[in-house]
């Protein structure tokens, strides 16, 4: 049987996993945005939506560019000075699910 056929099974797209391992440890982008896409077969497919370089853009510039009609996954590293003053940072998964997407797609 066709995993991708099965409803709540969805694929992954190739280049998700190596746009995630530059993210993670090549810290090359600030955020990375995943969409969820029908395929022609009916199955769904997760893509990368859009990688951001610019890493001096902060969660501000992030809520601009988040589709106001539409869902996103996005992975955002966020860097911060402890009390002590040491630079950490922190990943941080967000579901960007606006009441206005369609309610399919909320739901998906």
């Amino acid at each position: 049987e066709n995993m991708a056929a099965v409803k709540g099974v969805y694929q992954v797209g190739a280049d998700v996993e190596a746009t995630y391992r530059k993210f993670k440890l090549g810290r090359k982008y600030r955020w990375v945005t995943f969409q969820l896409n029908n395929n022609d077969d009916g199955s769904k497919m997760y893509d990368v939506d859009h990688c951001e370089e610019d890493r001096s853009k902060d969660v501000n510039d992030l809520c601009k560019e988040l589709p106001e009609h539409d869902c996103r996954f996005v992975v955002f590293d966020y860097e911060y000075k402890t009390a002590d003053g040491r630079p950490a940072d922190k990943l941080f998964f967000i579901n960007w699910n606006p009441r206005s997407a369609a309610t399919t797609t909320q739901m998906d």
